[in-house]
């Protein structure tokens, strides 16, 4: 089967980036220009081989390795469904093949997932607070003020 996406995902473009938040799943994600237009194309219609012919004509072409590490990323995040039955290239298999130059890095799919509050939590008002597993740092309490003592009485020396 072709790859599909979850339908009823919001997609946001936000500086360059998109954010998606699957309303049914609570699952929230942020993908680079090439992660989404993977997505974009993820219609049930595609294949791997049409999705990569139909990016080859756009800012953002990317080859078969790129399109299955993008599929494979959208996938584990739960958006897509339909991984073809090829062999998903590691990140950094892709990196030394490449060369790690910074455009190659930065042309590279991404997806990154995000933790995105049950809608209770986030309709709620309330700010979360630190987390359980470190303890809340105990109140600074002023610095006590104690009197000053007496001097010293000075010796008492005969005169010479």
């Amino acid at each position: 089967m072709n790859p599909v996406s979850k339908s009823g995902l919001i997609i946001e473009e936000v500086n360059g980036e998109f954010l998606l938040f699957d309303e049914s799943s609570n699952v929230a994600a942020a993908l680079n220009a090439s992660a989404a237009a993977v997505l974009e194309l993820c219609d049930g219609s595609l294949d791997l081989d049409a999705i990569v012919l139909a990016l080859a004509g756009t800012a953002t072409p990317l080859g078969e390795d790129e399109v299955m590490l993008a599929l494979s990323e959208l996938v584990d995040v739960g958006v897509v469904e339909h991984l073809p039955d090829r062999p998903v290239p590691s990140r950094r298999d892709m990196l030394k093949k490449m060369g790690a130059a910074a455009a190659v890095v930065a042309a590279l799919p991404w997806v990154e997932s995000i933790v995105a509050p049950s809608l209770a939590a986030a309709t709620s008002g309330v700010t979360p607070g630190p987390s359980p597993s470190f303890p809340t740092p105990p109140p600074s309490f002023p610095t006590p003020s104690f009197p000053t003592p007496p001097p010293f009485p000075s010796p008492s020396y005969p005169p010479p």
